[in-house]
């Protein structure tokens, strides 16, 4: 495998490394892994909802355990925000724009799902 490198809109190249990954700068060729949670089970199987809890909390380390580059602090945590206020469904399904980053994409479908606050 032979590491390369993007150039990027404004025409600086951006080799691959943890840095240019967590700052979302290697793209379109970084990409989050995905985990699918069946939102029954996680309501009614209190093992299944630990382990799920377990995951989250511990990602960073399990990510690095496994040899690849963690995301940002801030995505994983909104990530977890969206599993505990049960907002269901991928974050990059539909119309995304081209272009969006990782934590973009994530913020836009927790936006979605905000309700106005009364004041």
């Amino acid at each position: 495998m032979k590491a390369i490198r993007i150039v990027n809109n404004d025409g600086s190249p951006i080799f691959p490394s943890i840095s240019a990954v967590q700052k979302e700068l290697y793209l379109p060729l970084s990409r989050p892994l995905f985990l699918y949670i069946n939102d029954r089970a996680l309501r009614k199987n209190n093992a299944f909802r630990n382990f799920v809890q377990y995951y989250m909390r511990n990602i960073e380390q399990l990510v690095k355990q496994a040899k690849y580059i963690p995301l940002k602090t801030t995505t994983y945590r909104l990530v977890d925000t969206k599993l505990y206020r049960q907002i269901l469904g991928t974050s990059f399904g539909g119309d995304i724009p081209v272009g969006l980053t990782i934590s973009q994409v994530l913020r836009m479908s927790f936006d979605i799902h905000k309700k106005p606050q009364i004041r």
